[in-house]
């Protein structure tokens, strides 16, 4: 998990399950509340290294140790893991053996050489060592398969992305997750040459039918999203038009004589990949799963032997 808040939410359900706090611990107060969770710690600088040894020596803590392969963001440069590895040993109340981790900074590019070079590096990192090893996100997982180790770490991938680049998710049998849907809220009909939304952005070529949808970038549907951006009602594909609004969207549905208020509309997810709406809006599907924002309606659905249930969100 990246925060202390999510594994306190997820210690709260789940006593006794493994949680590992990626980003480590930033002062000795957070890293007292993570001893008392039992998180396992991450320790990518020296600085979190001194927290360790002032910690209770009543509680044993498990370690991951981050190495800096060659991402340069976090992690212990490799000509230093024999010292680091050294100085933790020295901590009682550190459980052994300690985890070995690091990042890669380009493993969705698959003609790239640099993800070999930093599995290389890794391992004659910790060759000497035993305890377990984890190197693979989602697109390490699906290319690189020398990077499995003993822990994957999978994110996009479980959103249904595709985490490797040129190439979509149903090519990998991703499946979405996560569909964003609204309604349409309103109907307008415009004359050839009107110009629509803030600072008359776009001008119809047509007499127009002009759906009004009930989304906009203040919940997360992208600002910077372009002209002719799909989404979809009635599973037919209807591009937005104008400028995205905070709350509201304009979407053309000129060829569709059946549009009504209340229709829903899908803004990624089942039948519209949330990639290819990113690729629209000139950014990456990460950004578009993780800023849907809280005034945005959660429904959480369990599939399981082809029941659906809805659980309370």
């Amino acid at each position: 998990v990246h925060s202390l808040d999510t594994a306190m939410t997820i210690r709260a359900h789940h006593p006794n399950v493994q949680i590992v706090l990626l980003s480590g611990v930033m002062d000795l107060e957070s890293a007292q509340k993570a001893q008392e969770l039992h998180c396992d710690f991450v320790i990518h600088n020296f600085a979190q290294l001194r927290m360790l040894e002032d910690l209770s020596p009543h509680s044993p803590i498990r370690v991951w140790i981050k190495i800096n392969t060659g991402m340069h963001r976090l992690g212990f440069p490799v000509e230093q893991i024999d010292h680091v590895y050294e100085q933790i040993s020295q901590i009682s109340h550190v459980k052994k053996p300690l985890y070995w981790m690091t990042h890669f900074s380009e493993s969705s590019n698959i003609v790239s050489q640099e993800t070999t070079k930093q599995i290389a590096r890794f391992v004659k990192a910790t060759s000497a060592y035993d305890g377990p090893k984890s190197c693979a996100n989602s697109a390490a997982i699906l290319a690189w398969p020398d990077s499995y180790f003993d822990w994957v770490r999978p994110g996009k991938m479980l959103y249904g992305g595709s985490p490797l680049d040129h190439q979509l998710a149903q090519e990998q049998n991703l499946k979405p997750v996560m569909t964003l849907k609204s309604r349409v809220i309103a109907l307008q009909h415009v004359k050839k040459g009107d110009c629509l939304g803030y600072d008359r952005t776009w001008m119809c070529e047509r007499d127009s039918d002009i759906a009004i949808v009930s989304i906009g970038y203040g919940d997360g549907y992208p600002r910077s999203a372009a002209f002719g951006t799909p989404v979809l009602i009635h599973g037919q594909r209807f591009p937005v038009v104008g400028r995205v609004c905070m709350d509201l969207i304009h979407v053309d549905v000129t060829d569709c004589s059946h549009v009504v208020l209340g229709d829903e509309v899908i803004l990624w997810g089942k039948g519209l990949p949330v990639d290819e709406v990113a690729r629209c809006a000139g950014t990456v599907s990460y950004e578009l799963c993780c800023h849907v924002s809280t005034r945005v309606k959660r429904e959480f659905i369990a599939i399981k032997q082809e029941e659906v249930v809805h659980a309370e969100s």
